[in-house]
C-alpha cells in the first residue's frame, strides 16, 4: 500500500517535471539533487533522516549506471579518527602531481584493489557483528584499520532507507550554462538490513573514500574527507529494495 508521503512526492515531482529545463542552483555532481530538493522546499542539512517525510530521495542520470551513495557512515577506529589514520598511513602520490598525496578508492568485500603494495577489502564478521576494513601488504594481512558495528549500520539503514524515491534526470548545456530536466520517479521500499549485509558480502555494495590534504583557516594542514560512502549501482537497486508500482 502506497503511503501519503509517496502520493505527495509524486504530485510535487509532476509539477517539477512540467517546468521542463531548470537551471542548476549549484555546480558539481551534487547540484542535481540539491536543485530538486530546493524546488521541493527542503533546506540542505546533515541530519540522518529522509528528505521528504519518510522518503529518501536520490537523483540519478537516467543513462548512467555508476555507483550512487546510499548514505555515509563514519567507522570506529582504535587509532583515533579513521580518515586521518588512513590518510597518514596509506595515502599515495597523485599521478600528475607527486608533491600531493591522496587516497581515493572504492573498497569491496572480495574484490581487493592494489595501491602501491597495499590492498584493502571489507569483511562482514557475523560472529562479532561488525564490518571490518582490512589492510594487506603484499597480500599478507596487515591490520584491521576500522570497523562498523552492525547496530550502527542498522540504525543508519532504517533511519534513511526504509523508503526510497529514485529520480531520473538528464543534464543539458544552454549558452554554456548547466541545466537539468527531471523526467521520471520510481518508488521503492527496503527489503531488510540482512539484505544490505549480504550485498556487502557479494561486492554489490562498496564503501568509497576520497581523501586529500588541505589547509584550514589558521594555516594548518588537515585531511579533507567527504565521508565513508556506502554505494550501489542503479542496476542492482532491486536487490536491496522492492519496487512499488502506483
Amino acid at each position: 500500500m502506497v503511503d501519503d508521503d509517496a502520493v505527495k512526492l509524486k504530485e510535487e515531482f509532476l509539477k517539477i517535471k512540467g517546468m521542463g529545463l531548470i537551471k542548476l542552483m549549484r555546480g558539481g555532481s551534487t547540484g542535481y539533487g540539491y536543485t530538486f530538493e530546493t524546488l521541493l522546499g527542503k533546506k540542505e542539512d546533515q541530519e540522518c533522516k529522509p528528505d521528504f517525510g519518510s522518503i529518501e530521495i536520490k537523483c540519478k542520470f537516467g543513462f548512467s549506471n555508476t555507483h550512487f551513495t546510499l548514505f555515509t557512515c563514519a567507522p570506529k577506529c582504535d587509532y583515533g579518527t579513521a580518515y586521518n589514520y588512513i590518510f597518514y598511513n596509506y595515502a599515495y602520490e597523485k599521478y600528475n602531481n607527486p608533491d600531493e598525496k591522496i587516497f581515493s578508492l572504492k573498497m569491496f568485500s572480495h574484490y581487493v584493489k592494489d595501491r602501491y603494495g597495499f590492498t584493502f577489502k571489507l569483511y562482514v564478521n557475523d560472529y562479532k557483528r561488525k564490518v571490518f576494513l582490512k589492510a594487506y601488504l603484499n597480500n599478507e594481512f596487515l591490520e584491521d584499520i576500522c570497523y562498523w558495528p552492525f547496530d550502527l549500520l542498522e540504525e543508519k539503514v532504517y533511519a534513511k532507507l526504509q523508503k526510497l524515491a529514485l529520480v531520473d534526470c538528464f543534464p543539458y548545456k544552454v549558452n554554456n550554462e548547466n541545466y537539468v530536466k527531471y523526467y521520471n520517479i520510481t518508488f521503492y521500499k527496503l527489503k531488510s538490513f540482512q539484505k544490505f549485509l549480504n550485498l556487502i558480502k557479494n561486492d554489490t555494495i562498496c564503501v568509497e573514500l576520497s581523501l586529500k590534504e588541505t589547509i584550514d583557516m589558521f594555516g594548518y594542514p588537515i585531511v579533507d574527507c567527504h565521508g565513508f560512502q556506502f554505494r550501489i549501482r542503479k542496476e542492482n537497486i532491486e536487490r536491496l529494495f522492492e519496487k512499488l508500482n502506483f
